[in-house]
């Protein structure tokens, strides 16, 4: 009996080494398998196919080997997909059922063995074809393992791209939530955003939501109230709330309600500003309350300078929170820490105030929502918008002890406003001018009792000076002095800029012959100087600053300053000579100043 071949032999012992080493073995566990859910099916389909494998639950099984897929718990078990590395480690436990399931096919019993050598011992011939077969065999499953690793791999690599992506898209998402949350997440939140447009709004004059500015202010701290149980008569008669409804714009509804506001504060000015926009603050609302304006009642806007002392009105068809916004906007712009207005329409009104830093978010402290039928609408309206800030009161007040009425602004200085007024003395109208000094403010020491002396002074001497008509008067409000204020005879005009840079040397010798004359004012701004005839007159001195060439100088850098439009004190490259006869200053340092200006 001839031996088989070496060939032959070799294979046979490392085939039933492999039998015994996997006999050994545990079996593969299928859960690392089961995390290639993440791979779409039909990724896996393919692979499966052109493998020549069927997937079952993670498993690659042998259409040659073991037959049908037997039933596996792990295939009910939903595994998550950490990283597709785990695609990688299952490449083993997938090629050991190929190798196990050849060694069952190929590796004969101990019967079986003995049959078999006895035939190849009789037999020779056959041996070789056996031995051929087996290799071809062998061959076959070693390539059915490649085939099937390749796939693997391609499941892998692409489980992997979806891993990154996966985490890219996990990365977009945290940012995206992160910026969300900064901008979104709590009202907190939103209010601060909108604060700080509000803020933005008030520096740049950007136009911002003024629903969300209402949104924003209307909160649990205002106090808000319906007019009810009250007594009294109604805003509006029967009569004017049957014209009332015919009104279809808000045009008409303007008109209609000015002379009925005008009827409440017959001391004020109720002026028409529809289709005028207010110097300084960018407003355009559609009527303002005020003691004097610039223009008249039928068009007019307010003087800068006393924007803190108007109410605003608003007039819509229909109350809605973009109008409630619109009128909070235009009281948090007003230069005055306390703020009322009004907003209106065919079927009653809400009132405001509001307090807060000038120019900054203002708080919304109360709103007052009424009917104009509603009883006790009239004295409401009359004492909500009467409430008025210091300067106001103080003005008011001036006037109302002088027997006078405004007629205009005339200007204002470090600490006073000055205003044109008439009054009736024995059976004539007298123009004058009443200027006031609020009492908080002014710095230790000031006196505005010496003021007017030293303008009394001034005066007798010949100085280019509007003379007091009066002393120095103290107004008193709940036993606190809220302020003073003294009567000028000669009223003049406020002196325009282009005048003064026109009238240049003429306004620098008023300022010397206050100095010649030992006098020093203190603001010799173009506020504090009015035109009488074709003559230049100062008033409101900054009390009695001492006289020494140092103050004379400073008071001629004030005025030049002004001049010339600076914000920083303009500088002499040469230095003051104290008015001599034949001054040089004038030729040498002022006129080259003011020739950037006049050319």
């Amino acid at each position: 009996m001839s031996r088989p071949p070496a060939t032959s032999r070799k294979v046979r012992r490392v085939l039933a080494l492999l039998a015994l080493l996997l006999a050994c073995q545990p079996e593969p566990k299928t859960g690392a398998l089961n995390s290639v859910r993440g791979v779409p099916e039909q990724l896996q389909a393919s692979n499966a196919d052109g493998a020549g494998f069927a997937w079952s639950g993670g498993r690659a099984l042998s259409k040659a080997g073991r037959g049908e897929a037997e039933g596996n718990e792990d295939d009910k078990a939903t595994a998550s997909f950490d990283q597709a590395g785990s695609v990688k480690a299952a490449a083993s436990a997938q090629t050991a059922d190929p190798v196990e399931d050849a060694k069952q096919a190929s590796e004969p019993s101990e019967s079986e063995g003995e049959d078999k050598e006895q035939a190849s011992a009789t037999d020779p011939v056959e041996d070789a074809p056996k031995d051929e077969q087996l290799q071809k065999t062998l061959e076959n499953e070693d390539l059915d393992q490649r085939v099937r690793r390749l796939a693997i791999d391609e499941m892998a690599n692409a489980a992997e791209a979806r891993l990154d992506k996966a985490k890219k898209e996990l990365r977009d998402a945290k940012y995206n939530a992160k910026a969300s949350v900064q901008v979104e997440s709590t009202l907190t939140d939103m209010a601060l955003v909108v604060k700080a447009a509000v803020k933005e709004a008030m520096v740049t004059g950007l136009t911002v939501s003024q629903t969300a500015l209402w949104k924003d202010a209307y909160g649990p701290d205002t106090k808000d109230q319906e007019l009810r149980e009250r007594t009294g008569e109604p805003a509006l008669d029967a009569k004017q709330l049957s014209s009332l409804t015919g009104q279809s714009t808000e045009k008409d509804l303007v008109n209609f309600t000015l002379p009925i506001l005008r009827s409440l504060f017959p001391e004020d000015k109720i002026v028409d500003s529809q289709n005028r926009r207010w110097p300084g603050s960018g407003l355009s609302p559609d009527l303002f309350r005020c003691m004097v304006c610039d223009g008249n009642a039928s068009s007019g806007t307010p003087y800068k300078e006393m924007l803190d002392c108007v109410s605003v009105f608003e007039a819509k068809l229909a109350i809605k929170d973009d109008s409630r916004g619109q009128l909070y906007e235009y009281l948090c712009r007003l230069p005055s820490k306390h703020a009322r207005g009004m907003v209106f329409d065919k079927r009653g009104f809400e009132l405001y105030h509001v307090a807060g830093q000038p120019g900054s978010r203002k708080a919304l402290l109360e709103r007052i929502c009424g009917a104009w039928s509603a009883p006790g609408g009239k004295k409401l309206l009359r004492d909500f918008l009467s409430q008025y800030n210091p300067w106001e009161r103080l003005l008011r007040q001036s006037l109302r002890q002088a027997g006078a009425v405004p007629i205009a602004f005339l200007g204002s200085g470090a600490f006073g406003r000055v205003l044109e007024a008439q009054r009736k003395r024995d059976e004539e109208i007298e123009r004058i001018a009443i200027k006031a000094v609020l009492a908080v403010g002014v710095p230790t020491g000031f006196s505005p009792g010496a003021e007017v002396e030293v303008m009394k002074r001034a005066c007798e001497q010949g100085c280019p000076v509007v003379a007091p008509s009066s002393d120095c008067i103290e107004v008193v409000e709940s036993d606190k002095v809220l302020g003073w204020f003294h009567i000028l005879g000669d009223v003049g005009t406020p002196v325009p800029v282009d005048t003064a840079q026109a009238k240049w040397r003429d306004l620098v010798e008023a300022l010397r012959q206050l100095h010649l004359k030992g006098f020093v004012h203190g603001d010799p701004r173009l506020a504090n100087v009015v035109l009488l005839g074709d003559k230049f007159k100062w008033i409101d001195f900054l009390g009695q600053p001492v006289f020494t060439r140092a103050s004379q100088e400073t008071d001629i850098q004030i005025l030049m300053t002004d001049l010339v439009g600076q914000k920083d004190p303009v500088q002499f490259g040469q230095q003051f000579d104290g008015w001599p006869k034949n001054s040089a200053f004038i030729g040498n340092v002022l006129q080259p100043l003011m020739s950037s200006v006049t050319r």
